[in-house]
């Protein structure tokens, strides 16, 4: 599992996703993220796009997403 503020060794996807949340282009949406979930011990990986506004919306109390333009 990754750890956020650590840099993964897999390649980034150039194509940003539609939001996993609300299903709308994410193309102009300043607060896009992509999240890449694994399952140990496979190598299988699934990336997903979202707004983080929504993504915080269904996020358990304790856990949430920030956006820091760099």
């Amino acid at each position: 599992m990754a750890v956020m503020g650590q840099e993964s060794d897999q390649p980034r996807l150039t194509k940003r996703l539609r939001c996993c949340v609300c299903g709308d282009d994410t193309a102009d949406a300043s607060d896009y993220v992509q999240i890449t979930l694994t399952a140990e011990p496979s190598a299988a990986q699934q990336v997903l796009g979202a707004h983080a506004e929504h993504l915080n919306q269904i996020l358990a109390p304790g856990f949430s997403v920030e956006v820091h333009l760099m």
